[in-house]
């Protein structure tokens, strides 16, 4: 899909936006220090502009949401609020992403504290679209070739035989 110029804007002022916010205008070195990475407009970008639509049917999972940047990006790409769905590690991050993702309309319990690597993560029982989450054994994998833009945020579920369930990129 194609993001307008005007949508692109967009990401990159609510990427400074939550990056001045959060760290008060700290460099890229020291927030690297503090272990703590963003997605950046840019990245979002090319990750969005992977898929080849994306409407309010579609749903949107960040299984490191971090502090929701990437599902930021995604309401602006078009996708519906209530069907963006996040689960990070970080406990301040999961409390920061609910706040902020909140202004933007996505349901508090759509965002929660979890291990993207186990399964019971993906339950999001308060939400109406609960069962669009894999709810059997899988293994999850991550690539992120940056080098060479290769499987740019590809993220891939797949059965304990091997076989993929579900792929996201």
């Amino acid at each position: 899909m194609k993001l307008s110029e005007e949508q692109k804007k967009k990401m990159t002022e609510y990427y400074n936006y939550i990056s001045n916010k959060m760290y008060g205008n700290k460099t890229k070195k020291e927030r690297q220090k503090m272990g703590m990475f963003f997605t950046p407009s840019e990245l979002g970008i090319q990750m969005l502009e992977k898929f080849e639509s994306l409407t309010e049917e579609d749903t949107v999972l960040d299984p490191t949401c971090g502090c929701g940047l990437l599902l930021a990006y995604s309401i602006i790409a078009g996708a519906k609020p209530e069907k963006c769905f996040g689960v990070e590690l970080d406990p301040e991050m999961v409390r920061i992403a609910k706040s902020e993702l909140g202004k933007l309309g996505v349901p508090e319990y759509n965002i929660h504290w979890g291990n993207a690597l186990n399964r019971e993560c993906f339950y999001f029982p308060e939400s109406p679209y609960d069962d669009t989450f894999p709810r059997h054994d899988i293994i999850y994998s991550f690539s992120c070739d940056l080098e060479n833009k290769k499987d740019l945020g590809k993220v891939q579920f797949f059965n304990k035989d091997g076989t993929e369930y579900i792929h996201f990129i």
